[in-house]
């Protein structure tokens, strides 16, 4: 069997990618994905016979000049948010006045700002290894202190205060990690920080059912016969006297083509590229750094559905701030922890980076707990029954809720994600680390011609420089490579008439 392009990944880049292909109808090509479904890093699952819940990403991210919005728009799957609000709650149980929250955001909106112009201000020859964490924590504070008179009122003690403004840094730290998908701030870069660009309007609009309508938008132009599900590919190498790939795949079938689409995660890509490429030294010498130097980190999600709402009305958000060294849980809830066997201290950071609960829009009675750093993968190695009841336990605790309200509401389901265990995909989304350059995430992009010929070309949100981690950067990266091969085909086809 012969093709002229085979796409690896069904991800939004690769079914972009055959879309494109698709549309135009010039180029044959076969779309492989090794899991038994299509979507990739965007996934849902259905609860009941009209909503849907995206386990992945479930955001889109600005309107101007956004492709994904323009679609989403036509296929009328976007929400017109009415006015919520969000929660701020210590863990000593004081909600937060609104207006020092917002005095706080914006201090600490400014101070990224300013971290965005960072590399601006400073020579390319002075990139230095400094983190976003170490700037954050320098500036932020101080910058706070300095006009904060207003908001300490008599009966309020300074240290008491520092511990709020220390909680309320510390809250939007969590939300900066789980924005940029990175483990840990110490490890991402101040100085590549202000590549990603933010387009204009709003910069987290929710869907009303999830991204089903859009994936099921660009499946609809690919035939069923050019898509392969549960299919491995285990090696790409050229076939020097033909000019041509060979495609191998884990059932021992072969297929040639002239041209690959390489679609998948970089997460994917650090584990598997030198054993897919091995044949190709020059293809593993050209990326192989830019690879094991980009950052690839994991957010997960733990699912919350009730019975009933318990919860305060037009709340979006409640968020969880810990103050002081409150007990992170009470005596009965540690108790039943030891008597399943779970040790307090193994899951201290699980428990300290429980940031914010969202509640989702729908007929479903619906909770999800974000994740991110450590605790995204400490949540992947307990079960669901535990991650929920500790994240239950957590948010009933932060509302001062009584404990037989406690066990009462417990949720009927608890659906946890497990990004990083899925070994096709070893994550959530890319970011510059300490030890990335723009330069890296431009490599990653460029095509490998052996012979001269773009014969392996690279999509992915980590491959576009200005929207890594979003659906629209992955959309218009499978386009970008489709477009090329494309336009080298006819360009190849016009110079031989």
């Amino acid at each position: 069997m012969s093709v002229d392009i085979v796409i690896v990944g069904a991800g939004v880049a690769g079914l972009s990618a055959a879309k494109y292909l698709s549309d135009n109808n010039f180029l044959s090509y076969l779309l492989i994905e090794a899991q038994d479904r299509i979507g990739g890093r965007v996934k849902y699952i259905n609860c009941n016979t009209s909503q849907n819940i995206d386990l992945g990403a479930q955001y889109v991210h600005g309107e101007k000049n956004n492709p994904v919005y323009e679609i989403c728009k036509q296929l009328d799957c976007m929400v017109e948010e009415s006015q919520t609000e969000s929660l701020f709650i210590a863990s000593d149980g004081r909600v937060l006045d609104s207006k020092l929250v917002q005095y706080v955001e914006d201090v600490f909106e400014q101070v990224l700002d300013a971290a965005c112009g960072y590399a601006q201000r400073i020579h390319e020859s002075e990139h230095n290894n400094t983190s976003l964490y170490h700037y954050i924590k320098e500036q932020c504070k101080q910058k706070l202190l300095n006009n904060i008179g207003d908001y300490i009122t008599v009966l309020q003690l300074q240290t008491e205060f520092d511990n709020i403004l220390d909680g309320l840094i510390e809250w939007l730290i969590q939300g900066e990690k789980i924005d940029n998908g990175c483990q840990d701030l110490n490890d991402l870069s101040l100085y590549e920080y202000g590549r990603f660009e933010y387009l204009e309007g709003d910069e987290s609009i929710r869907l009303k059912s999830s991204y089903r309508p859009f994936i099921e938008y660009l499946k609809q132009s690919i035939p069923d016969e050019k898509v392969l599900l549960s299919t491995e590919v285990t090696q790409v190498k050229c076939v020097n006297d033909s000019h041509q790939l060979l495609v191998c795949m884990k059932d021992n079938k072969n297929i040639l083509c002239n041209h690959v689409i390489w679609t998948t995660s970089l997460g994917f890509l650090k584990e598997n590229f030198e054993k897919i490429f091995s044949t190709e030294p020059n293809l593993i010498s050209m990326k192989m750094n830019a690879i094991k130097n980009l950052g690839f980190g994991t957010v997960n999600k733990i699912i919350m559905i009730y019975e009933h709402k318990f919860w305060p009305d037009n709340v979006n958000f409640i968020n969880v701030l810990w103050t002081n060294n409150n007990k992170k849980l009470s005596n009965e809830q540690e108790k039943y922890l030891h008597s399943i066997g779970i040790n307090l201290n193994s899951i201290e950071n699980f428990l300290a980076n429980i940031h914010s609960y969202e509640v989702l829009y729908g007929s479903l009675n619906a909770i999800v707990c974000w994740l991110g750093g450590e605790a995204a993968l400490i949540a992947e190695n307990l079960s669901e029954e535990i991650v929920g009841h500790i994240c239950h336990d957590i948010l009933c605790n932060f509302l001062n809720l009584s404990t037989d309200i406690v066990n009462k509401t417990r949720p009927k389901q608890v659906i946890r994600t497990q990004w990083f265990n899925n070994r096709f995909i070893r994550g959530s989304y890319s970011y510059f680390t300490i030890r990335s350059t723009l330069k890296d995430m431009e490599i990653l992009s460029e095509y490998y011609t052996p012979d001269g010929i773009a014969h392996v070309c690279f999509a992915g949100e980590a491959t576009h420089t200005k929207w890594f981690s979003t659906v629209h950067g992955a959309h218009r990266s499978g386009i970008r490579e489709a477009t090329r091969l494309l336009d080298l085909v006819i360009k190849k086809k016009d110079i031989i008439q």
